[in-house]
Protein backbone atom coordinates (compact mmCIF):
# COMPACT_ATOMS: atom_id res chain seq x y z
CA UNK A 1 0.00 0.00 0.00
CA UNK A 2 1.56 3.54 -1.32
CA UNK A 3 1.69 5.71 1.83
CA UNK A 4 -0.84 8.49 2.24
CA UNK A 5 0.71 10.82 4.84
CA UNK A 6 4.42 10.55 6.28
CA UNK A 7 3.00 8.96 9.09
CA UNK A 8 1.46 5.29 8.43
CA UNK A 9 1.08 2.43 10.62
CA UNK A 10 -1.13 -0.94 11.20
CA UNK A 11 -3.20 -0.99 14.14
CA UNK A 12 -4.70 -4.57 15.22
CA UNK A 13 -8.27 -4.88 15.35
CA UNK A 14 -9.41 -4.33 19.06
CA UNK A 15 -6.17 -2.96 20.19
CA UNK A 16 -5.35 0.11 22.03
CA UNK A 17 -2.23 1.43 20.96
CA UNK A 18 -0.06 4.73 22.06
CA UNK A 19 0.82 6.88 19.48
CA UNK A 20 3.49 9.36 19.88
CA UNK A 21 4.49 13.12 17.34
CA UNK A 22 7.73 14.35 18.58
CA UNK A 23 7.35 18.05 17.33
CA UNK A 24 11.19 18.54 18.62
CA UNK A 25 12.28 16.66 15.33
CA UNK A 26 13.75 19.12 12.56
CA UNK A 27 13.67 21.78 15.31
CA UNK A 28 10.40 22.72 14.69
CA UNK A 29 10.24 24.39 18.48
CA UNK A 30 12.20 26.98 18.82
CA UNK A 31 14.42 27.58 21.90
CA UNK A 32 11.95 28.43 24.58
CA UNK A 33 9.10 27.20 22.91
CA UNK A 34 6.47 24.64 24.18
CA UNK A 35 3.34 22.97 23.67
CA UNK A 36 0.44 24.58 25.89
CA UNK A 37 -2.69 23.01 23.67
CA UNK A 38 -2.51 19.44 21.79
CA UNK A 39 -5.94 17.54 20.17
CA UNK A 40 -6.07 14.31 18.90
CA UNK A 41 -9.27 13.86 16.59
CA UNK A 42 -10.64 11.78 13.40
CA UNK A 43 -13.77 12.37 11.76
CA UNK A 44 -14.10 8.61 11.01
CA UNK A 45 -16.66 6.09 13.07
CA UNK A 46 -15.36 4.01 14.93
CA UNK A 47 -12.19 4.97 16.30
CA UNK A 48 -11.43 6.25 20.40
CA UNK A 49 -8.53 8.82 21.07
CA UNK A 50 -8.01 8.89 24.88
CA UNK A 51 -5.25 9.70 27.24
CA UNK A 52 -4.17 12.66 25.46
CA UNK A 53 -0.68 13.65 27.13
CA UNK A 54 1.79 16.81 26.57
CA UNK A 55 5.61 16.21 27.92
CA UNK A 56 9.15 17.92 26.38
CA UNK A 57 7.94 18.32 23.09
CA UNK A 58 6.00 15.59 22.06
CA UNK A 59 2.36 14.57 22.03
CA UNK A 60 0.70 11.64 22.74
CA UNK A 61 -2.20 9.61 23.05
CA UNK A 62 -4.10 6.12 22.59
CA UNK A 63 -6.21 4.83 20.00
CA UNK A 64 -8.88 2.04 19.63
CA UNK A 65 -9.66 0.74 16.47
CA UNK A 66 -12.05 -2.04 16.31
CA UNK A 67 -13.47 -1.79 12.09
CA UNK A 68 -11.79 -4.57 10.08
CA UNK A 69 -9.78 -3.15 7.02
CA UNK A 70 -10.49 0.41 7.77
CA UNK A 71 -8.02 3.14 7.43
CA UNK A 72 -8.46 5.93 10.22
CA UNK A 73 -6.73 9.49 9.60
CA UNK A 74 -5.59 11.12 13.17
CA UNK A 75 -4.80 14.64 13.03
CA UNK A 76 -2.95 16.08 15.77
CA UNK A 77 -3.45 19.69 16.50
CA UNK A 78 -1.08 21.93 18.61
CA UNK A 79 -0.41 25.14 19.98
CA UNK A 80 2.78 26.27 21.27
CA UNK A 81 3.49 29.43 23.96
CA UNK A 82 4.59 31.81 20.57
CA UNK A 83 1.07 31.36 19.32
CA UNK A 84 1.59 29.08 16.75
CA UNK A 85 -0.51 26.04 15.40
CA UNK A 86 0.37 23.35 13.18
CA UNK A 87 -1.39 20.13 12.81
CA UNK A 88 0.19 17.01 11.42
CA UNK A 89 -2.02 13.50 10.43
CA UNK A 90 -1.19 9.78 10.77
CA UNK A 91 -2.83 7.16 8.64
CA UNK A 92 -3.72 3.59 10.88
CA UNK A 93 -4.99 0.66 8.71
CA UNK A 94 -7.29 -1.69 11.06
CA UNK A 95 -5.71 -5.51 10.05
CA UNK A 96 -6.44 -8.70 11.46
CA UNK A 97 -3.17 -10.50 13.06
Amino acid sequence: MAKRFPYEYEHSIGATLDYSLDWNQGAWLTPGEVIIGSSWVTVDVGATITNQQIASGVTSAFIYLNTPNAVFDITNTITTNQGRTDSRTISLSCKRR
